[in-house]
């Protein structure tokens, strides 16, 4: 793939962590699903989503610049015992594409360029009595460089929480996640699962995003009319992956996001732009220990994605 293509993103994570932390999203398995089920059909559904987006070109601090594509694609399966208790079982592949240009190195070191990564998820999600809900989602995820070992790259965590429905318009519930990190310490981090539907047109959730990121994030959205929405979101993104050496590599940002979505009945195509701000670049051995690290200037991104179910 051309590091000048788009990449793909998905629309994911719906947990606000109130805490910064290492969990990944890209909605992608392991994030907390949209707490709105009133849409949910009884029995087997299935699920498609990807997209595509670019990274342009950002300043390292260390000198040269970079920019990035990004690939990620998932599928889902899932039985829904009623609109509040399913299990289902996503997977998924992403890709992410690193362009380094004129005198770009960090520390002194050559920076990566393709990096892989396979993720599988069970969501789990259980209304032992009207209102309440309980979930929990264990993940496992391989993440490293070409042509490295992805097996070198496994980690894994959960999800574990519940939530209360106050009414017909609030959701919200707490919850905490644990992950192992590559050559870091065992992480815990709060969670706060939220769906409020402020207006009839208005709604703020930690579910469904658009974008491009693999983050805790909030979205807020606006129906326009019955098929198009508005949405601007935020959200922490930390990639660590596995390097050819056997060291550690780290990307890290806080993307704001803002996009319009298309979408009839169980299909979503959404055209999001924003600005990642924050962004980091890490370097560590294969002890994790850091050996340089460089921060990056704001940088534009673009991107297309989609959404169906069936």
């Amino acid at each position: 793939m051309n590091r000048f293509g788009l990449r793909l993103a998905t629309t994911a994570v719906s947990a606000l962590l109130l805490l910064a932390s290492a969990a990944e999203s890209h909605a992608q398995p392991g994030s907390v699903p949209s707490q709105a089920q009133d849409d949910r059909q009884l029995g087997w559904g299935f699920g498609v989503r990807g997209g595509v987006a670019h990274q342009f070109e950002a300043n390292l601090d260390e000198g040269g610049s970079y920019d990035a594509t990004r690939a990620t694609l998932d599928a889902s399966v899932r039985y829904a015992f009623s609109k509040g208790t399913f299990v289902g079982l996503s997977a998924g592949y992403g890709y992410d594409d690193y362009g380094f240009s004129g005198d770009a190195r960090i520390g002194g070191l050559s920076p990566w360029s393709q990096v892989h990564n396979l993720r599988v998820a069970v969501p789990l999600f259980w209304e032992p009595a009207p209102d309440w809900q309980i979930l929990a989602i264990p993940r496992l995820r391989m993440t490293a460089e070409e042509p490295g070992d992805w097996s070198d790259g496994l980690t894994g965590g959960a999800l574990v929480g519940f939530s209360y429905r106050f009414s017909d318009r609030l959701r919200i519930g707490p919850g905490f996640g644990v992950t192992t990190e590559l050559e870091e310490s065992l992480n815990f981090f709060p969670i706060l699962i939220v769906d409020w539907k402020v207006t009839d047109r208005l709604r703020i959730e930690t579910g469904r995003n658009v974008g491009s990121t693999r983050g805790p994030g909030l979205l807020a959205s606006y129906e326009i009319s019955p098929h198009w929405t508005a949405s601007i979101g935020f959200r922490r993104e930390r990639l660590r992956f596995r390097l050819t050496d056997g060291g550690v590599g780290e990307d890290s940002s806080f993307p704001v996001v803002a996009g319009i979505t298309w979408g009839p009945p169980y299909a979503e195509l959404s055209l999001f732009a924003g600005v990642e701000v924050g962004g980091e670049l890490r370097l560590e051995d294969a002890g994790g220990n850091t050996l340089a690290e460089s921060d990056y200037d704001p940088a534009a991104l673009l991107g297309l994605s989609f959404r169906v179910r069936f």
